[in-house]
């Protein structure tokens, strides 16, 4: 996506008239561009009409935007940079009228952007070429200027990083070579691969030995959008767990155990931005996640034993654990763009209920009662009148309110506003969790609506197999190298894994019940 919009840049930028760039005495460089005006745009609104306003060739109109975009495109990093020579006019009496003269800044601004093309650096100047004189009051355009600008050693650090950034690449992907067979796992759990699954997949389990049979994923839910951000160059093999004798047969009752998680995934938050602690991440491209099997020409990895801390447990048993759940069905995108999408509409005066044992979510049973439970509501409203939510969990009204400020209906309009909000309560039962929102807004026309973004919820269970599997995680964090006995209640004959690491589970020696581990950090 980066690429196709510094594609359209440079279009943008070529219809729009730029010189290219020249040196200047002093390290300094120049760029002209020449407006071309004249043309209209039809703009949509956020009450479903349209409207009219003058524009220039080339130009980009952002969502909600009345005043086009112009975006200068020049080699390098820019550090600092300004418009000179600037040639204005007024607009033509009917153009002004168009727009909200009012609301136009006394003097364009200009946002910087950078990206990289061909492995070079480039900065793109973009500028909204109108202002409302300040001494006559009216609104004008801009018809020429240049852009005089200074690249290298004044880049920010942030910049020359972005320009510097050393990658390597594998030469080759585990793909090019053996018969590969894709499973889809639409929700993080353990999965279980016998020999009528892999056999159903394709896999020649009559001729194949079993210890060279491999899984390979990458475990990361959806790709981070960044391209910066760290991400896997290639398919990384998993370890997993063999239950069988060990030959080179592959029995009817052998099978594989490995634990996969789901297109949705948690994310420890690490900028204090969530009281919580933790944010998931949403999928908005696919419901499945994708792993790999193949018959590989070594032995496959196999899920090892965690070696025995070192020191002794402290404190109290850790008989409890932080269960975190979310609600969020993308229904609705109010932009018809981008990536943001909502759920649940609410009409004024309504109110709808909301469960968490759903989307291969399992039930939420043993709850500690009398202990806190943290809920992060994150709504939207489309209201020419302020909004708001109230939540309630079971029936009982969870302190503070979500307010939404009216839309605006000015030059740069919004389709709707949106608040996120951490609520904090106390589960006063044993009952699966359930949360209600009801929407009310000071805006009663028929086009006003409110939306769900999604819920997460924190809540305490007690520590304890209820079911065929269980993820947990302590949030009892006793310092560095410091250790902790974890009591899981109904235990008889299971396993423990620390998934912490998804690719690389661990097995935790799991006696009467009982099982030590390092408390120096979230592990799961």
């Amino acid at each position: 996506m980066q690429k196709l919009f510094l594609f359209l840049w440079s279009l943008l930028l070529l219809l729009g008239g730029a010189v290219p760039a020249r040196a200047q005495a002093g390290g300094e460089q120049t760029a002209t561009a020449r407006l071309a005006w004249g043309t209209y745009a039809e703009l949509a609104l956020p009450n479903g009409t349209s409207r009219k306003v003058p524009t220039f060739k080339g130009a980009y109109h952002g969502p909600g935007e009345l005043v086009g975009t112009l975006t200068l495109r020049v080699p390098g990093t820019v550090a600092a940079g300004s418009l000179r020579d600037a040639v204005y006019e007024a607009f033509p009496a009917a153009d002004a009228a168009l727009l909200s003269s009012a609301t136009l800044p006394a003097a364009p601004a200009v946002r910087l952007r950078f990206g990289t093309e061909t492995r070079q650096p480039y900065s793109y100047a973009l500028v909204q070429p109108v202002r409302r004189n300040s001494q006559t009051g009216q609104a004008e355009r801009l018809v020429s200027f240049t852009y005089a600008y200074q690249t290298g050693a004044n880049a920010s650090a942030q910049q020359r990083g972005a320009r510097t950034l050393a990658r390597t690449h594998l030469q080759n992907s585990v793909l090019r070579q053996g018969d590969w067979f894709k499973i889809g796992v639409p929700s993080s759990g353990m999965y279980k691969l016998d020999r009528a699954a892999l056999s159903s997949l394709g896999v020649p389990v009559a001729s194949i030995d079993p210890r060279r049979i491999q899984v390979y994923g990458n475990a990361t839910g959806v790709l981070p959008q960044a391209n910066a951000a760290p991400r896997p160059d290639d398919l990384v093999e998993n370890n997993m767990l063999f239950v069988g004798d060990n030959n080179a047969t592959f029995d009817t009752n052998e099978y594989f155990l490995f634990y996969a998680p789901g297109p949705h995934v948690w994310a420890i938050d690490s900028t204090n931005k969530v009281p919580t602690g933790f944010h998931h991440v949403n999928n908005i491209y696919a419901d499945t996640a994708y792993y790999f099997v193949t018959v590989g020409a070594a032995n496959g990895r196999r899920v090892p034993t965690a070696a025995a801390p070192a020191g002794n447990p402290s404190g109290a048993p850790i008989t409890t654990f932080t269960d975190r759940r979310f609600y969020e069905h993308d229904l609705t995108n109010l932009l018809h763009s981008g990536r943001h999408w909502l759920g649940e509409r609410f009409a004024p005066g309504t109110s709808q209920d909301f469960g968490f044992s759903s989307d291969g979510q399992p039930a939420l049973t043993d709850l500690v009662a009398g202990s806190p439970a943290r809920l992060r509501v994150a709504v939207a409203a489309a209201a020419l009148r302020s909004s708001v939510f109230q939540a309630s969990l079971n029936g009982v009204a969870v302190p503070g309110a979500l307010p939404i400020t009216e839309i605006s209906t000015r030059s740069f309009t919004t389709v709707a506003n949106t608040y996120t909000g951490n609520l904090t309560t106390t589960l006063t039962s044993t009952a699966e969790p359930r949360v209600t929102l009801n929407f009310t807004s000071n805006d009663l026309s028929a086009t006003t609506a409110g939306y769900l973004d999604y819920l997460e919820l924190l809540v305490q269970r007690q520590l304890r197999l209820s079911a065929s599997a269980l993820e947990f995680r302590s949030l009892a964090l006793r310092g560095a190298g410091s250790v902790g006995t974890y009591v899981v209640d109904n235990a008889s004959g299971a396993q423990v894994w620390e998934v912490t690491n998804p690719r690389r589970p661990q097995a935790q020696t799991l006696t009467n019940g009982s099982f030590v581990a390092y408390t120096d950090s979230v592990r799961e």
